[in-house]
């Protein structure tokens, strides 16, 4: 398999997986093509949320919405274009409390304070890993099986495969992250008993 960098690369790699033809683009000229219309971007989006993948993770700068929220919250912001989901909020580097209701984030923040956040967005596919690469591949090749060939055990194992493709990359993204140290004084203390 080469560089899967399109959505019609990695459509195509998975079409190849289950024995059909390529496709030049994903539109509703062909069975396969329809089927990936409707649900490419979904199965993407879904995989992508599922875990803070790092390589769609991005620290954007809120927009101050002029009216107060009320409740809770004391000011309201523009949820970032493109945000599949916001994984935390802080006020000039310092975590804070949050919540998203519709297109806005409400949180405690004064008019003066630099607010940021960060959140997952769709990520371009040059930018995926290949392991996240490949579990995509997988759950197409599912919903590809069981929409074109109907075949549904072929399908449960693709998304089965997929599921553990996926898990398999969410635990290589977090083995690049700064381990984190364990308290260990409560080994110390038992063996002290």
């Amino acid at each position: 398999m080469g560089a899967l960098t399109t959505n019609i690369a990695v459509s195509n790699a998975a079409l190849s997986l289950i024995g059909e033809p390529r496709i030049e683009i994903i539109d509703a000229s062909t069975i396969a093509g329809r089927i990936l219309d409707e649900t490419y971007e979904a199965v993407v989006q879904s995989a992508i949320v599922s875990y803070r993948f790092r390589f769609a993770l991005v620290t954007s700068s809120l927009v101050r919405l002029d009216e107060a929220p009320g409740g809770a919250f004391s000011a309201a912001y523009q949820e970032p274009s493109g945000a599949l989901a916001v994984h935390g909020v802080f006020v000039n580097g310092a975590a804070i409390t949050f919540d998203r209701f519709g297109s806005e984030i409400h949180c405690n923040a004064s008019v003066s304070d630099a607010v940021t956040a960060i959140i997952s967005y769709r990520a371009p596919e040059a930018a995926w890993s290949p392991m996240f690469t490949q579990g995509i591949v997988e759950r197409l090749a599912g919903d590809l099986s069981i929409s074109i060939q109907e075949q549904a055990g072929k399908a449960r194992d693709f998304w089965s495969l997929a599921a553990q493709t996926l898990a398999a990359a969410a635990d290589q993204e977090a083995q690049n992250r700064t381990a984190r140290v364990m308290d260990t004084k409560q080994f110390i203390r038992a063996r002290r008993r």
